[in-house]
């Protein structure tokens, strides 16, 4: 199963060609994403500022098409792990800390693990600071993987 992150789905509902012939050409294995991703989309969508009703219109295709992941214990339990010292985003190789602007990131990553996708995809190099025990993050780019 492979996960899509919040920036992704976000290029699907904007209509960037890049993204929508991307996540055509990827198919195989299931697609989801979590109830938190869900979450930050339709609060960008209600934004008065930002979102527009076509976007609300669209999370609905997005409910429709996409395994949606509920959070659930061991999603909570998952994301805690992510969090401990040493451990991913917090420490490790390569890490830095989580930004504020990403505080779901973490409960996203754990939900994803406890429903046992196997990647988590985003095109937002900045979004995952490190790796992240039991998922492979895969980061695309306008032209594809990155």
């Amino acid at each position: 199963m492979k996960c899509l992150d919040t920036p992704l789905l976000t290029g699907l509902l904007r209509g960037v060609p890049e993204t929508d012939r991307w996540l055509r050409g990827i198919g195989g294995d299931e697609l989801a994403t979590t109830e938190v991703n869900l979450y930050e989309l339709e609060g960008l969508a209600r934004n008065p500022f930002r979102g527009s009703r076509t976007r609300v219109q669209g999370l609905q295709e997005v409910r429709r098409e996409l395994s949606v992941l509920e959070v659930n214990p061991e999603s909570v339990r998952q994301a805690g792990r992510l969090l401990e010292p040493g451990v991913g985003l917090l420490g490790g190789r390569g890490s830095r800390p989580v930004r504020w602007d990403h505080a779901a990131l973490p409960l996203i990553l754990g939900t994803a693990i406890a429903h046992g996708a196997r990647e988590f995809w985003t095109d937002n190099r900045r979004r995952v600071p490190g790796r992240v025990p039991g998922l492979t993050v895969r980061r695309i780019g306008r032209t594809g993987p990155i």
